[in-house]
């Protein structure tokens, strides 16, 4: 008897891979450069007397250029191999990061770092993780991408509480230097485990012809880019990303300068935010359960949710009775919003053209995570409140909510066996 698909799913080979994966998100540039922003961002304020709006454009060109990159990025991936396109671009990635200790008081100086920084980051992002993921494990995919977006959680809620400290005592170019040399020193886990498995595994779409599916099984394991993005569906999930990701990133960019605002202390304000990595582990590591299980993307809406009632508590509380569970909250919502968008990706178009897909609606999370910072950045120094940007952020996660609920039934939903594959088999397609 043929061994079942969840038999063969966690090899050796696999786990290494999914290992390997789970390193390469934790540098990547949502923890290391978002959830960092508001400390750097008041340590460079602080020594150079710049706004909150002229330092968080910065985050604006990062994320126009990185997203600019990612879907050509996705592409490469799909043709050539993660190894070939994400192994350079890790490295550059690192020695961009280091670059920005360069500037030396200069707006013009940090501008060009960010974009470099951006650049690089448009490659070393979770896209092509997420479709590592999805081509190993098809039964498990959920449970994989859960753990992938909770290394991203942890990393998210360890690193600031390093790199304050260290800019506290020794300036803020400590932090940078130990953000690239985390990147860098990351290769020593990615250059001999990313790997994808030789056969890709495949799924097929849903029909009523048992035959004909099981003939698909074999030859069929996604749509183009182009034919995905003549499709509703696409929009609907680039819109769900877009209108979550600005309104959450720009909460957590500003989230320290806007407690300590307050009155909140420096330390407590970390705290917070630290919490908000907590909250997002605990989504990550609870979607990825969920949607194996109950395989229905409406399983999103309470994630969001949760986003929608902790991102009210943040906006509006100043004791850390209430900001600490409001942070927990927001958190369960931001932690899986990338993950569930990687999930419904492939669930709605298949992992053949997963990477330039993925990367597609990748490119429009980065850039929205651009914008939020900035416009809330801008709503402050216009008015002195971020209450309009706020109130604005609360808007969009109630469209996204209502959004997924809309959401059809999956097109490429987990086959009960295996398509025929060597996936315990090492190598690089």
């Amino acid at each position: 008897m043929s061994e079942t698909y969840s038999e063969r799913e966690f090899t050796a080979n696999s786990i290494r891979a999914m290992v390997a994966a789970g390193v390469g998100v934790m540098v990547s540039i949502g923890p290391l450069v978002v959830s960092t922003f508001g400390i750097l961002q008041s340590a460079f304020g602080k020594e150079y007397g710049w706004s909150r709006t002229s330092f968080s454009l910065v985050i604006l060109l990062c994320a126009v250029t990185g997203g600019l990159v990612t879907p050509f990025a996705g592409r490469a991936v799909d043709r050539l191999g993660v190894r070939r396109v994400m192994l350079p671009g890790v490295a550059l990635f690192g020695l961009a990061i280091l670059g920005v200790t360069l500037v030396h008081g200069q707006l013009w100086q940090l501008y060009l770092c960010y974009v470099l920084v951006g650049l690089t980051a448009g490659v070393q992002n979770m896209v092509a993780y997420n479709k590592l993921a999805s081509v190993w494990f098809q039964r498990h995919r959920g449970l994989v991408l859960s753990f992938l977006s909770t290394c991203y959680g942890i990393a998210a809620a360890i690193i600031p509480q390093i790199v304050r400290p260290l800019i506290d005592h020794h300036g803020w170019q400590a932090g940078y230097w130990f953000l690239g040399a985390v990147v860098l020193l990351s290769l020593l886990i990615l250059v001999p485990w990313l790997r994808l498995p030789r056969d890709r595994i495949v799924t097929s779409p849903v029909t009523s012809d048992p035959v004909k599916q099981g003939r698909d099984a074999q030859t069929a394991s996604g749509i183009s880019a182009k034919e995905a993005r003549n499709k509703f569906i696409f929009w609907l999930l680039l819109l769900v990303v877009v209108l979550a990701v600005g309104s959450l990133i720009g909460t957590v960019a500003q989230l320290f300068p806007m407690l300590t605002d307050r009155g909140v202390s420096r330390q407590n304000a970390t705290t917070v935010l630290s919490f908000t990595a907590i909250g997002g582990i605990l989504g990550q590591l609870s979607y990825g359960y969920l949607m194996d299980r109950v395989r229905t993307p409406k399983m999103a809406v309470p994630f969001f949710l949760c986003a929608l009632v902790g991102a009210t508590i943040l906006h509006r509380e100043a004791v850390m009775s209430a900001l600490v569970p409001g942070a927990v909250l927001m958190g369960i919502g931001q932690g899986a919003e990338l993950g569930l968008a990687a999930y419904l990706t492939s669930r709605y178009f298949g992992t053949r053209h997963m990477g330039e897909i993925y990367g597609l609606v990748y490119a429009g999370a980065t850039i929205a995570a651009g914008v939020g910072p900035v416009l809330m950045a801008r709503a402050y120094d216009y008015s002195g409140s971020y209450r309009p940007m706020l109130l604005a952020s609360e808007l969009a996660l109630v469209a996204v909510v209502m959004i997924i609920m809309t959401l059809p039934r999956y097109v490429y939903p987990v086959s009960g066996q295996a398509a025929s594959s060597t996936a315990a088999t090492s190598g690089e397609s």
